[in-house]
């Protein structure tokens, strides 16, 4: 972020503190009295795209500064999860695609491709879903969310297509990412997954790819809801699921709550669903690996290893029955 643009977010912050108060406390009244009794008040809220919420037991939004300091140092056991750690790192260790990894960008190039020096997918996490594409000879990808893992994907996939290996890559993103069209992906739908016909997720088949970098939080109808609950237990066996910005079994990043106020519940919903669940198992937790195995992982992600940015997070299951 340029200086300039700092300097204004700033005077913008210290002029919105004059004002906030008064807004706050209107807010407050609102919401204590409830929605339903300020209709007109509430449909202004929603042209707006925002609406008050008051820090209940109710609500999933809360003050973040009652965190207890033992949220961020406990110790989450996964009660019911078989982490499957020697799997994973079996799976780590059979990679073998450094020198294929080696020779793609770090910084932005002219060109639309892709490349590891970025605040959304980068070095750790596209070096393994590059290994993954490459060692399972992927046919089919459905994408839910789509950015620089649409690129990588499409890296891994160019080069099985290179040695014989056909393969289709479908994009669900129905906000951002406009450029997606001119990449050269098969299909893309610009349609939320909620609205999109479940029939297309039976195409998936065994060593397939359901990709999943969506809303991350649990609510009525959305995204989460239809891929945890409809998608995902529906799935051909041998389908492999990459879910993105899970730390399990760590708590998610202490920034992203504290100061960000990201109220995500994705990881808690994906470690219930894992729970005592034989037809899944976990294949890779890429910030466990990262934290835990460090040299290891190191060795299979070249780029990780020359400690640039990082920030792992992806998540990969695999349906076994």
């Amino acid at each position: 972020m340029c200086y300039i643009v700092k300097i204004i977010i700033k005077i913008f912050d210290i002029i919105s503190c004059l004002i906030t108060p008064f807004i706050a406390f209107v807010s407050s009244v609102q919401t204590r009295v409830g929605p339903e009794r300020f209709p007109l008040t509430y449909m202004i809220w929603d042209i707006f795209h925002v609406s008050p919420i008051r820090h209940h037991y109710y609500q999933p939004v809360f003050n973040v500064r009652n965190l207890p300091e033992r949220i961020w140092n406990r110790e989450n056991q996964l009660p019911g999860i078989d982490f499957n750690i020697e799997g994973q790192l079996s799976l780590l260790r059979s990679f073998n695609y450094n020198s294929e990894l080696e020779v793609i960008p770090i910084e932005k190039p002219k060109e639309p491709l892709g490349f590891f020096h970025n605040n959304s997918f980068g070095v750790g996490d596209a070096e393994i879903l590059y290994n993954m594409v490459r060692h399972f000879k992927t046919k089919k990808v459905i994408e839910i969310g789509s950015g620089f893992s649409t690129r990588m994907m499409k890296k891994a996939l160019d080069k099985n297509r290179e040695e014989g290996f056909l393969s289709s890559h479908i994009c669900i993103e129905p906000y951002e990412m406009h450029w997606l069209e001119s990449l050269g992906i098969d299909k893309v739908i610009r349609s939320k997954v909620e609205d999109v016909d479940p029939i297309l997720f039976n195409e998936l088949r065994e060593n397939d790819i359901l990709f999943i970098d969506s809303s991350h939080v649990l609510r009525i109808g959305g995204d989460v809801f239809v891929e945890y609950l409809q998608i995902i237990p529906n799935l051909r066996k041998g389908v492999l699921v990459h879910i993105h910005d899970i730390f399990l079994p760590n708590e998610y990043p202490r920034f992203w709550i504290m100061n960000k106020r990201r109220f995500w519940t994705e990881q808690y919903l994906l470690q219930a669903f894992l729970a005592f669940n034989s037809k899944f198992e976990v294949l890779l937790a890429v910030n466990y690996l990262a934290s835990y195995y460090s040299e290891e992982f190191s060795l299979k992600c070249p780029v990780y290893a020359k400690k640039l940015k990082r920030g792992t997070g992806s998540f990969w299951i695999r349906k076994i029955d």
